[in-house]
């Protein structure tokens, strides 16, 4: 059996895993309610910016924050261009049609990715953030600020989705079922 010293440390990786988990299950949600797709690229599009930014901080000295953005930007880039390229075709298809041509742009940035930078005999690659160089204690665990980040990020962003949604509707209606706007406050958001 583990000492409770053991599942501490298995505790705070738990959580700010889970956190990880709920902010990408939020940004899946969100996308599929604007656009009614589900974009099973989502992740690959992610690990793509992911590896752009490993490559630009590590192989071309850019600092973090810089490599960031241009990471963002370019996975914003990738989902335009995918788009504005199949998007016309698949419009009109069904649900299911969609979902599986995002599963193929996911398969297709997965190649990429393995063709520029292979897994060389397993070896990872680690993405460090400022905020890991940061920590305190909790009893006797330290915690960096990025556990704390990744904790608090996901909760966080679910809630502000949940309200500027909430807030949408009350005042335009939901047009897909027809909707009137609702004249009550929702709980717990300000409006």
């Amino acid at each position: 059996m583990p000492t409770w010293t053991d599942a501490e440390q298995f505790l705070v990786t738990g959580l700010s895993l889970g956190g990880v988990y709920a902010l990408s299950g939020v940004g899946m949600v969100v996308l599929y309610r604007a656009t009614g797709v589900l974009n099973l690229a989502f992740g690959a599009i992610g690990a793509f910016g992911a590896f752009i930014a490993w490559q630009l901080i590590n192989h071309s000295g850019m600092s973090f924050w810089p490599a960031f953005v241009v990471s963002v930007v370019i996975g914003g880039l990738l989902t335009l261009a995918y788009g504005m390229v199949f998007g016309p075709a698949l419009a009109l298809r069904d649900p299911l049609v969609k979902a599986t041509a995002t599963l193929g742009l996911a398969l297709i940035l997965l190649g990429v990715m393995d063709l520029l930078w292979p897994s060389s005999g397993g070896a990872s690659r680690a993405l460090t953030v400022p905020t890991d160089n940061s920590t305190f204690q909790v009893g006797q665990i330290s915690v960096t600020y990025t556990n704390v980040l990744s904790l608090v990020a996901g909760p966080g962003r679910d809630r502000g989705c949940r309200c500027v949604s909430s807030l949408h509707e009350a005042r335009h209606g939901d047009a897909r079922n027809g909707q009137r706007p609702r004249d009550h406050g929702i709980a717990g958001c300000p409006g």
